[in-house]
C-alpha cells in the first residue's frame, strides 16, 4: 500500500487478516508519515519516525515544501508596512449609524455632503473636537479613504453643517416619531457655559449651573 511521506512514496506492510483502513483514499488523504531511509547489511530499509496527522494541513504543506527545497520567510519580512489607518472604532460607530439609518435621515440621497456629515457624526462620538482638529484627526483613520471626506476642506465641512441646519426640522420630527411616545421620559444634556465680560446684554438673563459669572454681568444672589 502506498503512503504519503512528504511527497515520497513508500510501502506499508499490513498484517494478514486486517482490513485495509486506507482503502479508497487518495495519496493526499493518507496520513503524513515522516520516514528515513538507511542501509543495513547491504539492504535499504526505512524507518517511520512518527505520524503528523494531528498537525493542521497548512503546517504539513509547509513542511513538505521545505523538504522539497522550497524556502519560506516570515510574513513580517515579506511585507513592508508603509502606512496604517485606525479602523475598528470608526467601523463600529459607522455600522451602528447605518443600522439606525441615520445616514438616510441626514440626506435620503447619497452625496458628498452626506458622506461628510456621516464622518462628522462618527468623529463626534469617537473623538469630539473642533472642525479643524476633526479634519486632521480622521486623516489617520479609514474615514480619510472616502474621497468626499479625506479631500474635504473646512469650508466643505461648514457647508455640510449648513445643509444639516436645513434638514434639522425633518430630522427632529423623524427621530421623535421613531423614539418618543405618550408619557415617555426625555433627558436633555445641557452644556455648562458661562460668559465673562461687561458688554453682553444677554448674559444678564440667567446664571450658569456652576454659578460662574462676572458680577457685573449676572444678577447678585440675595
Amino acid at each position: 500500500m502506498l503512503a504519503s511521506a512528504y511527497g515520497k512514496q513508500a510501502w506499508l506492510r499490513l498484517r494478514r487478516g486486517d482490513q485495509n483502513p486506507l482503502q479508497g483514499k487518495s495519496l493526499h488523504q493518507l496520513p503524513p508519515l515522516p520516514r528515513r531511509s538507511y542501509r543495513e547489511d547491504g539492504k535499504v530499509k526505512q524507518q517511520t519516525l512518527g505520524n503528523l496527522s494531528a498537525l493542521p494541513p497548512e503546517a504539513i504543506a509547509i513542511l513538505r515544501g521545505a523538504l522539497h527545497g522550497q524556502k519560506y520567510i516570515p510574513d513580517y519580512e515579506a511585507l513592508e508596512i508603509r502606512r496604517s489607518w485606525h479602523h475598528g472604532h470608526v467601523a463600529a460607530v459607522g455600522a451602528m449609524l447605518h443600522r439606525l439609518e441615520l445616514d438616510r435621515l441626514l440626506d435620503p440621497q447619497p452625496s458628498d455632503v452626506r458622506e461628510r456629515l456621516v464622518a462628522l457624526l462618527i468623529a463626534r462620538v469617537v473623538a469630539p473636537a473642533s472642525m479643524l482638529a476633526t479634519s486632521r484627526w480622521w486623516q489617520n483613520t479609514t474615514l480619510s479613504l472616502v474621497p468626499a471626506v479625506g479631500e474635504a476642506s473646512t469650508d466643505d465641512l461648514y457647508e455640510a453643517m449648513d445643509h444639516l441646519v436645513q434638514r434639522q426640522p425633518y430630522i427632529e420630527r423623524a427621530l421623535a416619531g421613531r423614539h418618543l411616545h405618550e408619557g415617555g421620559l426625555v433627558l436633555y444634556d445641557l452644556s455648562s457655559s458661562y460668559v465673562e465680560g461687561r458688554c453682553c446684554p444677554l448674559a444678564g438673563r440667567a446664571q450658569g449651573k456652576g454659578h460662574r459669572c462676572v458680577h457685573d454681568q449676572c444678577p447678585r444672589e440675595r
